[in-house]
């Protein structure tokens, strides 16, 4: 049972580490929505960290997985390393000897309070959330295990499809808990823009352009362009940053780099849109420019497979847009190639920016 043990904190260490906390090297402390979490009701067994898409929700995940390991137990999957079908399939992944699930879960109870943390359980295939729902329904089925919580986070437009799939016993109500995590507030966007001068403009802008640069993922990006450039972001929309993007380091304005650069993107989110886990293979794709991508923190290898995952659901979507828009009207053959999943790219994209036949 102790190599178990090893096993699983060192499957969680990984996990916590694919989660980036930091904007350029900046790590601002979300504090003021963490004390809101933790004032939550030990009553509640299922707190849902839901919010748009670059709110947070990860690094707010990873934080308080990090804090409560400090008097407490943390088993943290996520969606980028999760494997399936079902408990069996994980197990086996992890190399565990325990046979029972149910007995691993009650010794890891006896570390701390225990929670489970599943970042990005809104994107989950089948496989992986049958990998899920077993341990959920053994957390629920077992009275040994009634300390247990579980902590997930998920697009706020996906709330009601885990209605679809989780145990009713885990969502209904007085059970489960949904906190909205936003972008920064005030405070916390005042010490971005004491750190990149150039944005606080856009950081202190009306309407929606705040409410985007306030958002850390964008605000990453934003950063990026800022440090990049020594200049002001200026007004943009998220299809706009999307665009400066998939242009890739200050504009790559030499031409080979560039054309290369979109190239090994279009084709790993391809390859990565047609799999459950969201990786894909690299065989065929620019060594040279699979390596800048990784630098940009754009990309990285999934759970050493030598497989390549996309670091952010948003970056897989930005890099499928780029890939329809150089594929110009024939784009919706591109989406059926790849699988069209659901929200592979956001639809407000090809109803304002993707050309159509004549």
């Amino acid at each position: 049972m102790r190599s178990d043990l090893v096993r699983v904190a060192e499957e969680t260490r990984h996990a916590l580490q694919g989660i980036r906390m930091d904007i350029s090297g900046l790590t601002i402390p979300r504090n003021r929505i963490l004390s809101k979490i933790n004032d939550i009701d030990d009553g509640k067994r299922f707190i849902q960290l839901a919010g748009e898409a670059g709110s947070g929700k990860s690094a707010v995940l990873r934080a308080l997985a990090e804090e409560h390991a400090r008097h407490g137990f943390a088993l943290v999957l996520t969606d980028k390393r999760l494997v399936g079908p079902g408990w069996p399939s994980l197990a086996t992944h992890l190399r565990l000897e325990t046979e029972r699930l149910a007995d691993l879960l009650c010794e890891l109870a006896t570390l701390g309070k225990p929670t489970l943390f599943i970042d990005g359980i809104d994107r989950l295939g089948n496989e992986t959330r049958q990998t899920i729902s077993d341990i959920v329904n053994t957390l629920l089925d077992d009275p040994r295990l009634a300390d247990w919580r579980v902590v997930a986070s998920t697009r706020s437009s996906h709330l009601e499809d885990l209605r679809i799939w989780l145990p009713p016993q885990l969502i209904e109500e007085g059970q489960a808990h949904i906190v909205e995590i936003d972008g920064f507030d005030d405070n916390e966007a005042g010490i971005l823009a004491g750190r990149f001068p150039a944005m606080r403009e856009v950081l202190f802008a009306e309407g929606q352009e705040q409410e985007f640069a306030r958002r850390p993922f964008f605000a990453q990006v934003l950063a990026q362009r800022s440090v990049g450039t020594d200049g002001t972001p200026g007004k943009f929309s998220e299809i706009s940053l999307a665009q400066v993007w998939l242009e890739g380091p200050q504009g790559l304005h030499d031409k080979a780099p560039s054309i290369e650069r979109r190239q090994a993107m279009g084709e790993l989110a391809a390859r990565c849109a047609q799999t459950t886990n969201r990786s894909g293979a690299v065989e065929g794709i620019s060594a040279q420019a699979l390596t800048a991508l990784v630098q940009e923190r754009a990309i990285t290898e999934f759970a050493g497979s030598g497989r390549y995952s996309f670091t952010h659901d948003i970056f897989l979507e930005w890099a499928m847009f780029g890939l329809c828009r150089q594929n110009g009207p024939d784009w919706p053959g591109t989406l059926a190639a790849a699988g069209d999943r659901p929200g592979l790219i956001p639809v407000s994209y090809t109803h304002l920016t993707l050309p159509t036949k004549a």
